[in-house]
């Protein structure tokens, strides 16, 4: 899916903890909101690692904070809603062969699964899709 169209910088207020965003930052152009910061992948050595981004804001509301604060920023344009299963691959545990996706993009919502407990209903319901126990 290609989107279209120009999108404003999503209000720091109106974030969706654990949700996926397509942005600008300093390390990468897609971060997760942790509720805090952004978790974004970049490179130090050659080698791929986690790096914290804070939420973007212009300079001039910067002013007073250590500067370090304004390092390694992320602007959120649009956030990317993982789907829904709608067909689990009967082969492989919790793999899905068919995801469905909103027809209108930017419409994501906080994902339950990131939670323990969303982590044991996906578990049991990839488990009841193929017939185990």
């Amino acid at each position: 899916m290609i989107i279209t169209g120009n999108k404003k910088q999503i209000p720091r207020e109106i974030l969706l903890e654990g949700t996926w965003y397509v942005g600008r930052g300093r390390n990468s152009n897609f971060g997760l909101w942790t509720g805090t910061y952004f978790l974004t992948i970049g490179s130090s050595m050659g080698n791929a690692v986690a790096k914290h981004e804070a939420y973007y804001t212009p300079k001039a509301e910067c002013v007073g904070e250590p500067p370090e604060e304004s390092w390694g920023t992320f602007q959120p344009f649009l956030a990317l809603d993982d789907g829904d299963v709608l067909e689990f691959d009967d082969e492989s545990y919790g793999y899905a062969k068919t995801l469905k996706f909103p027809s209108k993009a930017g419409k994501a919502k906080p994902d339950p699964n990131w939670t323990l407990e969303g982590q044991k209903r996906l578990k049991a319901s990839a488990k009841r899709a193929l017939g185990r126990k």
